[in-house]
């Protein structure tokens, strides 16, 4: 069974994480709540919208391996 609880979550908070958004997304709120909630994770703001994954694929990438070099 599923549920969307933010308290199921924080089971998480201890586990590296990278959340990512777009900078003009309008569909990033669950990545912002997931911020507030998980203060450790790393947040990632990329250029334009929903896909900015593919927008700023080189800055993405970067980030990405950054962060699997420093939490594995």
């Amino acid at each position: 069974e599923h549920s969307d609880d933010v308290a199921r979550l924080r089971l998480l908070s201890d586990k590296p994480m990278l959340l990512v958004k777009g900078k003009e997304s309008t569909l990033a709120v669950g990545v912002d709540l997931l911020a507030k909630e998980l203060p450790k994770a790393k947040f990632l703001v990329l250029p334009d919208e929903h896909a900015s994954y593919i927008v700023a694929q080189d800055q993405f990438t970067y980030e990405l391996e950054k962060f699997i070099a420093i939490y594995g």
